[in-house]
This record gives structure tokens, sequence and C-alpha cells, in this order.
């Protein structure tokens, strides 16, 4: 990838993460942005997928895929796919449920800029803010594989309670009325069923562009099985 002259490296200052996601944010020039962080891996086929998904829905600004976790639990011995489906406003407001390495949204959103100020959970605080005001849909493709092993990782740190109770509170004093008990982001009208007529929502089955090469897939099954041997599987 690095031969490839569309990939482009930037240089940051060193002022924190909040900072550098914003340089890129404000240099990125295709319709489409996605995010992924040095120690985790894309999955072959996500990008594909955001594009047809975008294509065929064009009303849409953000959507979300499945990411494969590790156990970061004693409690937990195996890997988990997080994806949450269909999305829950209220749940998100609660603690985050999205990885960033699973996001894609339309470039260009007004306004829409990670908070350099906050020393953590940044993310959290910008994929509500994404949700909040533009929509966000689940994509049911495997966007990414994510890692725990490599050293300094941010999520490493202890948590302080109060800055999520803050966050919270600001979430709420931005999106208050969005926040009762079938709570939806404000950005969206209220829902209709999925088998309701006219109604489409977003699913690899039915669509007339395939969501993963033939090479995609097979990428796919290496990683996989790579993955099963590093946690023990077959």
């Amino acid at each position: 990838a690095v031969e490839d002259d569309r990939v482009r490296l930037i240089e940051g200052d060193g002022s924190g993460a909040g900072h550098a996601r914003n340089v890129g944010l404000r240099d990125a020039s295709g319709s489409i942005v996605a995010f992924l962080d040095d120690d985790n891996l894309m999955a072959p086929g996500w990008l594909r997928a955001v594009a047809v998904a975008f294509q065929e829905r064009p009303e849409l600004n953000a959507v979300y895929g499945a990411q494969l976790r590790p156990s970061e639990s004693q409690f937990q011995a195996e890997a988990f796919l997080l994806f949450v489906s269909p999305f829950d406003w209220g749940r998100l407001i609660q603690g985050n449920f999205i990885d960033l390495g699973a996001v894609a949204h339309r470039n260009g959103l007004q306004g829409l800029s990670f908070d350099e100020g906050l020393p953590r959970l940044i993310d959290w605080d910008y994929i509500v803010r994404l949700a909040g005001r533009f929509g966000i849909e689940p994509l049911p493709v495997v966007a990414s594989f994510y890692t725990t092993d490599a050293p300094l990782r941010i999520s490493h740190r202890p948590t302080d309670e109060r800055e999520v109770r803050n966050l919270q509170r600001r979430f709420r004093g931005a999106f208050g009325r969005a926040l009762g008990p079938d709570a939806q982001p404000p950005s969206e009208k209220p829902r209709q069923s999925s088998s309701a007529p006219g109604v489409a929502s977003l699913s690899t089955r039915g669509t007339k562009k395939a969501w993963m090469t033939p090479a995609d897939a097979d990428l796919m099954e290496d990683i996989l099985r790579r993955l099963a041997r590093q946690f023990g599987g077959e």
C-alpha cells in the first residue's frame, strides 16, 4: 500500500490522537472517510461494502460494521464479534459499542471533528455526535479485526468514571430530547418497520452488486484461519 500513489503520509506534531485525526479529516480528498488504528487490521471487502451501501442509499451519512475482537476479560476466553443491530441510541449514550475502526461516513459533514481537549473517550464522543447530528446505520459486514497486544494503547489506561459521567452529561445536554425509553437520534425520523413497503434497509442480500470479490473472500478466509490459530481454534 505504501507504493500506491493514492496513499499519502501526513506528519503530525504530536499533539494527540484527536488532533492527528482532525488533520486527516481536513486533508481527506475522497467522498467517504473510514478509520483504522495502526494496531488493527481492516477486513477485506469492508471498503467495497461501504461504497456499495452509500451508492445504493444516497440518503445515508454514516454506517458501522462488525468487529472481531479478542477477549479482554478473564471471564470470557473466546474471541467475539462486536455488532449491535438495530442501532440503539439510548445504549450508545450510556457506553460506546461502536469502535471507530468499524465506522465510515461521508466526507465533509459540516462541523464534525474530534474534540482535541478530551484526554480519553474521544472516539465515543465523536461517534455520538456523528449519530446524533447525521444518523448512522449498522452494515452487516465485518469491518475490522481488533488487537490488544500493542504497547502504550490509550484504552489500556484506567478509565476515570468522572470522564464517563461528564461525557454522558454532555450528550444529554446536546441531545436530551432524544433520550426517552424508545429514543432515536434527533437526526432521524421515527423508524418504520423494516418489513414496511418502500423502506430500504442495509443488507448484503438482494443487492445487484457484490459486497466482496472472490479475492477478498479468499483473503478473509486466510485471516480468519490465522486468527483461529492465534486464539487456540482450529
